[in-house]
């Protein structure tokens, strides 16, 4: 009883924000609790969309080549840190004033990016 008492404590200092729940709004944990189905998505679609490309280029049969398999991985990311730094260039000055709608669109765009992907 104290230890899972224990771990509860930590747990909550850990993962919430100090002062919960007087220090936020009260649909807080709702949207933490949607907000965490939505990270936990994007990892496993990330997850099962990197094992398509893998195989894709061969990787698993004997007759692929681990450097097309390493060129294709590195095309792709650093195409990704390309368009990430050609669009915080262009718009960067306005994420401070819109941060929730910036939040959004780039959970939005994430989402997309990882389906097509």
């Amino acid at each position: 009883h104290g230890f899972l008492r224990a771990t509860y404590a930590t747990g909550a200092t850990i993962f919430l924000p100090v002062g919960y729940p007087s220090s936020v709004r009260p649909e807080y944990f709702e949207y933490q609790a949607w907000d965490t189905v939505q990270a936990l998505s994007s990892y496993l679609r990330g997850i099962l969309s990197t094992r398509a490309v893998l195989e894709s280029v061969g990787v698993g049969s004997e007759s692929a080549s681990p450097l097309a398999a390493a060129v294709t991985w590195v095309l792709r990311d650093g195409a990704g840190m390309i368009g990430s730094l050609c669009f915080t260039y262009v718009a960067g000055s306005s994420f401070d004033s819109y941060l929730k709608e910036w939040r959004l669109f780039a959970d939005l765009i994430n989402d997309v990016g990882l389906t097509i992907d």
